[in-house]
């Protein structure tokens, strides 16, 4: 059963986010303020998590660790108002004198003193990456061991690992000597002896426990003389396991009174349970308390961590660098909060209690320490190793040091400058790295003891930064990064001696390129620089500009690093230096060229943000160095201009920089293969803005006279790019002064004479170029493409043809011209040449790409020309060209920053219009275009005139499929788009000695389709409307809705008409809008222009969004109700957006207005409507802001999951599955805000309800009314408790319970209290009868239990028999003559018609997994009956396949998991595909999380049981294989099988050719070339055959087998036939089995079983024997039975006995115990009936399915059963059962995951291993093979795949991981 905290575990490990997991933990913490009893419990689940292989998993055990420690008050058995005794201490602890261990001994305890790096690493062993098994033979050691043992035992073994005192242990502990004890055994005794030795020996604890018996005698003397050295060895670690366990069992006598609260002990409890009737009967029953919660328990009185503590120290040593890991995680967690109380104890002295806490604190020290020494494990990320154990320890160790004394944080500071300098002497650079990081750490947590251990940290650091190892200067340089500020306040006159190291360091960093050390320095030199006192220092000293002098040159290798965080950090740096002094030296100037290139040429968003507030803030800002740029400007915007594609050969040159290195080789090289061009475009636009700038910064006369001469003739050039980034320019120069906006319109018009002239040259030299039309320059590499294929078609065509094809004409336009006349007038000669045709196509194509190529230069070019005119701030008279340039920008632009540039030029546009006088009428037609343009996609806004017919329909599912199509589609048009470019590359450097290489373009894309393009272009247009809008939203602030009165008119006037203060009813509006298309078109465009208005980015200010939100809401949530399925869809995605930009007043509304109509509504449309605001809303919210209100969400979704409208029922299961995985984190999350008592009230009301659906312990208890004949077992009343929230709410659910816990009596229960409440309500409700439907085997069981447990309260009526004899029944059930209808599903299929219209309570499907394959006509039928409540009872709800688990909810709740195909892709395909081992693990994962996703969403409607979970006194089952040889006769059949042409057959039907080697001759006339001829046998026609050859030849060997006659001849000569016993050994086999059990002995063998003078026959027993097959059963009965064991009696179960009698058979065979056997067919046997009379089960044949014999062996394994149940598997070896055997592994991950087992059944082998079925070879020589074909293949016979080579690789983890070790975050989070 899984409660809430199940789940939230689960969380830690399987949460999709890494916010849903640290939710999760803060949940687990908050169980422990609400439980503290429950501590060790919740320790004890976590720590399963800690040591995970899953980065994420240990992250977040960790933070489960913290949540709890603080919510545990720190302990201080001494301070005021000290805590009282801990809740459950004393249950699970002893008192102050016991044994529970917190690992506070002193003589446990290291010390500082005893740390000697040298003999650590000397005698140590290293702790690598591995999860080897180097420590096996110490792990034997602590088996069976409880926890407080183990940990001692491994303190043991970890002193000797780190060589702590090493001289002092040995492994000979005990030696020879000590096992002369006792008396040497006598030689009579060798029998017994050699008979107890093949007994299991007792456990340590069995021993010491016989040992102290009184009378026990003492151990028999071993002469160790005749022993090997192996048997003394032996002797010695047992004679160790059993000393160590006669001390526990001597602690145990000693200290009784606690056991049941010791470590490792089992803890009992009782549970009572009120029985049915009222009758006042309980039952008592004792049950298990998990083992976890005592596994780290710990005595009263001391620290309650102190179990934990001591377990994760001895984990830092383990093999597996995960777990060390882990517990270094917990470790750090756990001394943040409770550190201080560690070792101490309740009834010491405050001052003995504070030096047992510094000693915990020293020996935690000493094993971080000695973890610092010994570990090896490091990642590489970028330019440095990062140890993640060594790192996490170091936090550990500063955790620790924030409680230590002075002294003692002196002393870990010694042993820390100890590795640093030792490290260094034995060649270990990660011990001297180690030593470093930590007293970074240390040093920055005891800030204030900063003056003491700042000198000899700097001075390590110091000495490190100029050693030679690349890690060791970088950590050393990390070092030093926290100490800065203490040697600043402390020793100032140091710093420049700082400064001055770092910058020697970064001289030596500058040789190599992947210097580890470079970022580490240049981040040191930053913040040094960025101090004031070492910037005064360095003036104090003079060497300040010097400084600056030496160090800015020295930065330029890495302005252009390969690493981007160099490269940042150089950036950084250089921004320090530039704030002490920036001059117009070269140094300077060339580092300010620097800085532009990387602007020009980064790829990086951060360091391209960087470099350009580097060069607008600090560089340009001084005018010296402003005026030594623009020297160099002209330069700088002849490299920015170079067209885009086009090699950047000449930038060094104009830059006057060295050549870039390889980071810049694909920018240079303009491979748009490997650059995006639209990050090309951004890089040169802003480089244009980066020169716009430098314009800004210069005096007016010398901007005029630097920039005129470059921008006016760059305006008048031929070149599109020149043009279009000298208006980028000159729109930067014109808005660096004050923004002209709506407060402020004046300062737009303010006159231009101030710049020197320049806005007044540049102004027509804009308005010309904008009014232009002429070609241009960056065109003539596609027209150069046209004459090239110009030329190759007319040299293809026919000589009469190219003689009239047209000239060439020079000139752009004529070339163009004269293509497209020579397409015409070769269309003919196409049609008869393939190769013309070939040669007209690609010159067809590059005409359109010529054409589309114009058309978006000419797009960019004007757009950038009416960009620079609106920012120059004065309006021309004449507004059209303007308009239109920046319009067509909007609606067109691919490029996302130039769409988006265009878009803020129209936000300013509108505020020059809005401030000028009679320029209003402008801004409010403009306003309305983006109106209209924001609803031009009629994929994203309704064309209502094509969905007026659609009223009950949901928009949203067809969206949403067509938006994954979309985006499948552009996946495929970039993949094209990139495809091409690279190719043309390609090309381009094969054709580059060709003298056109120039002139080379771009391939073509595929071109789209119509229908394509214009979806395309139609969401490029509302693209850019959304962008207008987001920037008119920004630009105006809160004063949007009064500056920009047309936008809110756009929404205000359609909605306010139809859904203002006067609506009344939608009914009237509906009818209004189905009359005027028109008008509802409004209304939809309105709702579109609010959801755009309010999903603005940057977001609307807080004001302007409140006041929307006021005014829109009421008119949307009325719109939610319209009849009109495009109103209600645009109403849902409006209020979702509402809800995003003022989430508290919108779901206020929300939850108060719209969400009760989707409880009440009578109407269809009108729940629709909701269900699909849900969708949207669930959607627009981040998780954590979703938290709040998922209460209230969740719980009408839920009640409409059985919505009669199919689509609301999907959208709300949709709803559901997406909100139940937020229902375990909601728990703790504060009220929303706004909400009055009454919603909060509510929220409390659905939380109980929501608590009792995700967690069954939380139920209400049901009491059944009427009396049972039954005794209710705890775990069966909370079932019912389970069935009855389901009737209360009208859920559905399945109860999965292990086979025999009773599903029938709890199903029976709920149903008979359900009719028992329908008679007494008043009035009474109409009679419904309910419906079981079963197996035919339990139709008559049914009918029994029912009539048994109810006594007469429920009428049962059994519907089977002949058709005849069902129709009468029929007008009983319609008449109320019955309660309870039981039928078999073949009935239900039969007179599905008949039984359709009948309208059932309930409906049981028993054994429901029958209706698993959702297609086949049984299953249709019963998903056509109509029930209020449905039920599925099955043990085995998934069997084969996870789509399975579909159908079955198919039938509870349609649609609930989707429809198959959505299931099948979410979650069937990447299951299915996980098992394939082939797979990487990616790939695998995948799969896992797939399934993880399922188990959350059908968690609540399922209820599964385990037999080991709550049936503590169910006597065990033990199975066991019983292995038969091959009687000579069948392999003689079996090999003549596999030599036959039917094996050929198959092997060519699945797709495997002959071999040569084994081809036969062609012979027409052999017979299996004649067999061959033949249809083909199936291939389970061939299995069978097999089958049936492994049970008894005579199944097979029919008169028609060619082999008949031989055989029987040779059978006869030896006189036999093919009844007799050994030619079938799985008879001898089972006569042998019944014989062992006392079945069918003679007289002789009885008499001697009586007398016992053969061991071997046991007492008797009664035995179930199942098969497969009815044939299998006849010949037991016939040949074993009959001939040879006559005195068996038995009874027989298979479909030949008829359905109503299967119970009275079961029912005697039960109540008489002289019947010894009942035989029985799987499928008619093993499904349902209670055979508890037999306590053994043989299986003579197997199912190919484990879920069916599992339910065979549980009908007698089952409730009710007093003897242990041995289960039999006959199976003949070598053959195809053993190999079906090996089929049935169960997946017990997908078993646990899901709900049941998941088998690998035949469908899903592959063929490799259905042809495997058919070899008989020995296992041993198929494995040499294998291993020979895998050493072939390992010696290079065949290489490896890439994927096989990857695959072998351990997961690697993402670099953002490792944010943790930010030693800021790590500071502030022990302040938290």
């Amino acid at each position: 059963m899984t409660t809430r905290l199940d789940r939230l575990v689960g969380l830690l490990a399987s949460g999709a986010t890494p916010q849903v997991r640290a939710t999760a933990a803060r949940q687990i913490g908050g169980i422990q303020r609400q439980h503290p009893e429950e501590l060790f419990g919740l320790l004890g689940r976590v720590y399963e998590h800690v040591g995970s292989k899953s980065w994420d998993t240990r992250v977040a055990a960790a933070q489960a660790v913290e949540a709890i420690a603080r919510e545990v008050a720190e302990w201080d058995p001494n301070g005021e108002g000290a805590p009282d005794e801990k809740p459950g201490a004393a249950a699970l602890g002893g008192d102050d004198g016991g044994d529970g261990d917190d690992g506070d001994d002193d003589a446990e305890l290291l010390t500082f003193a005893q740390f000697d790096v040298d003999s650590v690493i000397q005698h140590g062993r290293l702790l690598l990456g591995s999860a080897g098994r180097e420590y096996d033979a110490d792990e034997a050691l602590l088996a069976g061991m409880d926890r407080a043992q183990r940990v001692a035992a491994q303190r043991q073994q970890m002193r000797k690992r780190l060589g702590l005192g090493a001289e002092f242990f040995g492994d000979d502990l005990v030696n020879d000597d000590d096992l002369h004890a006792a008396a040497k055994p006598e030689p009579a005794a060798a029998k017994a002896a050699a008979k107890a030795a093949a007994k299991p020996e007792p456990g340590p604890a069995e021993a010491a426990a016989k040992a102290d018996e009184p009378g026990a005698q003492p151990p028999a003397e071993i002469d160790m003389s005749k022993l090997s050295a192996r048997e003394r060895n032996r002797l010695k670690r047992k004679a160790r396991l059993e000393g160590a366990a006669g001390d526990t069992h001597r602690r145990k006598q000693k200290k009784a009174e606690i056991g049941a609260g010791r470590p490792g002990a089992v803890a009992t409890a009782v549970a009572v349970t009120e029985q049915a009737g009222g009758s006042g009967a309980v039952v008592v029953e004792a049950t298990r308390a998990p083992a976890r919660e005592a596994a780290l328990a710990i005595g009263a009185g001391r620290w309650a961590f102190g179990g934990l503590a001591a377990v994760l120290l001895v984990d830092l040593f383990d093999a597996a660098w995960e777990t060390r890991h882990g517990a270094a995680l917990a470790l750090r967690a756990l001394l943040k909060h409770q550190g201080g109380g560690g070792g101490r104890r309740r009834g010491l002295a405050p001052a003995e209690n504070a030096r047992r806490n510094q000693r915990f604190l020293e020996d935690a020290g000493v094993r971080l320490a000695c973890v610092f020494a010994l570990d090896r494990f490091g990642d590489f990320v970028g330019d440095h190793v990062v140890a993640p154990v060594r790192e996490t320890c170091a936090q550990a160790l500063a955790a620790a040091s924030q409680w230590a004394d002075a002294a003692l944080v002196r002393r870990v500071q010694a042993a820390l400058l100890q590795l640093a300098a030792r490290g260094e002497a034995r060649g270990a650079w990660q011990v001297r790295h180690a030593g470093l990081g930590a007293l970074r750490y240390v040093v920055a947590v005891r800030r204030d003891l900063a003056g003491v251990l700042a000198p000899d940290a700097v001075a390590a650091a110091l000495h490190a930064l100029g050693g030679a190892d690349d890690d060791v200067r970088a950590v050393a340089a990390a070092t030093l990064l926290p100490l800065v500020d203490a040697l600043a306040a402390a020793q100032p006159q140091r710093l420049p001696q700082l400064v001055a190291a770092a910058v020697q360091a970064l001289g030596d960093a500058a040789a190599d390129d992947l210097a580890a050390c470079a970022a580490g320095v240049l981040a040191l030199l930053a913040k040094l620089l960025a101090l004031r006192a070492a910037r005064d220092a360095l003036a104090e000293a003079g060497s300040a500009a010097a400084v600056c002098r030496a160090l800015v040159p020295r930065l330029a290798p890495f302005l252009r690093h390969v690493l981007v965080d160099v490269r940042r950090a150089a950036l950084d740096t250089l921004a320090a230096a530039a704030a002490i002094a920036v001059d117009a030296s070269a140094a300077w100037a060339q580092a300010a060229r620097h800085v532009f290139q990387n602007v020009l040429l980064e790829t990086d968003d951060a360091v391209r943000r960087a470099s350009c507030a580097l060069w607008a803030g600090r560089l340009v800002g001084d005018a010296a160095l402003a005026a030594a740029l623009a020297a160099r400007a002209a330069d700088m915007f002849a490299a920015s201009a170079t067209p885009v594609g086009e090699r950047m050969a000449r930038l060094p040159q104009l830059l006057q920089l060295p050549p870039a290195g390889a980071v810049d080789a694909p920018m240079l090289a303009q491979d748009l293969g490997l650059v995006p061009r639209d990050r090309v475009v951004r890089c040169r636009v802003e480089a244009a803005v980066a020169l716009g700038q430098l314009a800004a910064a210069l005096p007016p006369p010398a901007r005029a006279a630097a920039f005129a001469p470059l921008l006016l003739p760059a305006l008048q050039s031929p070149g599109a790019l020149r043009q279009q980034l000298a208006a980028v320019v000159a729109e930067t120069l014109a808005g660096a002064g004050p923004p002209a906006d709506a407060q402020a319109p004046a300062q737009a018009e303010a006159p231009a004479e101030a710049d020197g002239g320049l806005h007044a040259q540049l102004r027509p030299a804009l308005e010309a170029a904008l009014a232009r039309d002429a070609a241009f320059d960056d065109l003539r590499g596609a027209l150069a493409r046209i004459a090239a294929d110009c030329a190759h078609l007319r040299a293809a065509l026919p000589p009469a043809s190219a003689a009239a094809a047209p000239a060439p004409v020079p000139g752009d336009d004529g070339a163009v011209a004269a293509a497209q006349q020579l397409l015409a007038q070769t269309a003919a000669a196409a049609a008869r040449h393939d190769d013309v045709a070939a040669r007209r196509q690609r010159l067809a194509a590059a005409v359109e790409y010529h054409a589309a190529l114009r058309a978006q230069t000419e797009l960019a070019v004007k757009a950038a020309h009416a960009g620079a005119l609106v920012a120059l701030g004065r309006l021309p008279a004449r507004l059209n060209h303007l308009m239109r340039a920046l319009m067509a920008a909007l609606k067109a632009e691919p490029c996302a920053l130039l769409q988006a540039r265009a878009a803020r030029a129209v936000a300013r546009l509108l505020a020059l219009c809005y401030g000028a006088a009679g320029r209003a009428a402008a801004a409010d037609k403009l306003v309305a275009n983006l109106a209209t343009l924001a609803c031009a996609d009629p994929a994203a806004t309704p064309v209502f005139a094509e969905r007026a017919a659609q009223r009950e329909a949901i928009l949203m599912l067809e969206l949403v499929q067509r938006e994954a199509q979309a985006d499948a589609a552009t996946a495929a048009m970039a993949q094209a788009a990139a495809a091409s470019a690279q190719a043309s590359q390609r090309r381009r450097r094969r054709d580059a000695a060709a003298a056109d290489a120039a002139a080379a373009v771009p391939l073509v894309p595929a071109p789209l389709s119509e229908a394509q393009a214009r979806a395309q272009a139609a969401r490029l247009v509302v693209r850019g409307a959304e962008a207008a809008i987001s920037a008119v939203a920004a630009l105006f602030g809160d004063a949007l809705l009064a500056a920009v009165p047309r936008l809110w008119a756009c929404v205000e006037q359609p909605l306010a008409r139809h859904y203002g203060a006067g609506f009344a009813a939608s009914e009237p509006v509906d009818a209004h809008l189905a009359a005027h298309a028109g008008d509802a078109q409004a209304v939809v465009d309105a709702l579109r222009v609010l959801q755009a208005l309010c999903a603005a980015a940057p977001p609307l200010q807080p004001a302007c969004a409140a006041l929307v939100a006021e005014r829109a809401l009421p008119w949307v949530l009325r719109a939610l109700a319209c009849a009109f399925s495009a109103v209600r869809h645009m109403a849902a995605r409006a209020l979702a957006a509402l809800v995003g930009c003022a989430t508290a007043p919108a779901m206020r509304a929300f939850v108060l207005q719209a969400l009760p109509e989707l409880r009440a509504a009578a109407l269809p449309h009108r729940r629709q409507g909701v269900a699909e605001a849900v969708y949207y809303v669930a959607r627009a919210l981040p998780d954590h802001e979703l938290l709040p209100y998922v209460t209230f969400l969740i719980v009408p979704v839920l009640g409409r999951m059985s919505d009669s409208n199919e689509q609301t029922r999907l959208v709300c299961t949709n709803c559901f599955a997406q909100l139940i995985r937020l229902v375990p984190l909601e728990a703790d999350i504060p009220d929303p805000p706004g909400f009055d008592a009454a919603l909060l009230a509510q929220r409390q009301h659905e939380r109980r309800f929501l608590a009792q659906l995700t967690d069954p312990a939380k139920l209400e208890p049901f009491r059944i009314p009427l009396p049972i004949n039954a005794t209710l077992r705890k775990y069966q009343q909370e079932g019912v408790d389970w069935l009855a929230f389901l009737n209360k709410y009208e859920l559905h659910g399945v109860l999965c319970d292990d086979m025999g816990l009773g599903k029938t009596l709890q199903t029976i229960c709920i149903v008979a209290s359900d009719h028992h409440a329908a008679r007494l309500a008043s009035p009474p409700a109409p009679h419904m009868p309910s419906l079981v439907v079963c197996p035919p085997t339990l139709i008559g069981h049914w009918e029994h239990e029912i009539a048994h447990y109810t006594a007469g309260a429920l009428r049962p009526l059994c519907y089977a028999g002949a058709p005849a004899e069902r129709r009468p029944l029929l007008a009983r059930i319609a008449a109320g003559a019955c309660d309870v209808v039981v039928m078999s599903y073949d009935v239900v299929r039969n007179d599905i018609d008949l039984l359709a219209p009948v309208h059932w309570n309930y409906c049981v499907l028993d054994e429901g997994h029958v209706i698993k394959n959702a297609r086949t006509k049984l299953t249709l039928a019963v998903k056509r009956l109509q029930a209020r409540r449905r039920l599925i009872l099955s043990g085995t709800p998934v069997q084969n396949n996870v789509i399975e688990l579909w159908s079955l909810f198919d039938f509870l709740m349609p649609g609930f998991l989707g429809s198959e195909r959505q299931f099948n892709e979410q979650y069937a395909k990447p299951i299915l595909a996980s098992r394939d081992a082939k797979l990487m693990s990616q790939q695998q994962q995948g799969g896992d999380n797939a399934l993880k996703l399922l188990h959350k969403q059908v968690l609540p409607f399922l209820l599964r049981r385990m037999k080991e979970d709550v049936l503590h006194d169910l006597p065990p089952k033990i199975i066991q294989d019983y292995y038969c040889e091959l009687s000579d006769l069948q392999r003689f059949l079996y090999d003549e099988f596999a030599k036959s042409a039917v094996t050929d057959n198959l092997k060519r039907s699945l797709g495997f050719e002959q071999s040569s080697e084994d081809a036969k001759p062609d012979d027409e006339g052999s017979a299996a070339n004649g067999a061959a001829k033949k249809p083909a046998t199936h291939v389970f026609q061939a299995l069978q055959y097999l089958r049936k050859l492994c049970n008894h030849p005579a199944l097979v060997l029919s008169p028609k087998h060619p082999l008949y006659r031989r055989v029987t001849r040779d059978l006869e000569a030896r006189g036999a036939d093919l009844h007799s016993l050994d030619i079938a050994p799985k008879m001898q086999a089972l006569k042998e089995l019944l014989n062992q059990c006392g079945i069918g002995l003679s007289e002789s063998q009885a008499a001697a079983a009586d007398e016992g003078l053969e061991e071997e026959v046991s007492a008797s027993h009664r035995v179930l024997i199942f098969c497969q097959h009815k044939e299998m059963i006849e010949r037991i009965e016939q040949d074993l039975f009959a001939r040879n064991m006559p005195q068996v009696t038995f009874m027989r179960v298979d479909g030949t006995v008829e359905a109503r009698r299967r119970q009275e058979i079961v029912t005697r065979f039960n109540s008489d115990p002289s019947i010894d056997c009942l035989l029985l067919t799987t499928h008619v046997g093993g499904l349902g009936l209670n055979l508890t009379g037999a306590d053994t089960v043989i299986f003579v044949e197997h199912d190919y399915n484990p879920a069916m014999d599992l339910q065979a062996m549980d009908r007698a394994h089952r409730l009710g059963q007093t003897r242990v149940v041995n289960v039999y598997r006959l199976i003949t070896r070598g053959t195809l059962e053993e190999k079906i055997m090996g089929l049935q592994a169960f997946k017990l991950h997908m078993a646990n995951t899901i709900v049941n087992q998941q088998n690998a059944g035949l469908a899903s082998m592959n063929t490799d291993q259905l042809l495997d079925l058919f070899d008989v070879a020995p296992p041993s020589s198929k494995q040499q093979q294998r291993e020979k074909d895998k050493g072939k293949e390992e010696d290079g016979g065949k290489p490896k795949s890439m994927a096989k080579a990857v695959e072998g690789l351990e997961e690697l983890w993402d670099a953002s991981q490792y944010e943790e070790y930010n030693l800021d975050n790590f500071i502030a989070s022990l302040q938290q």
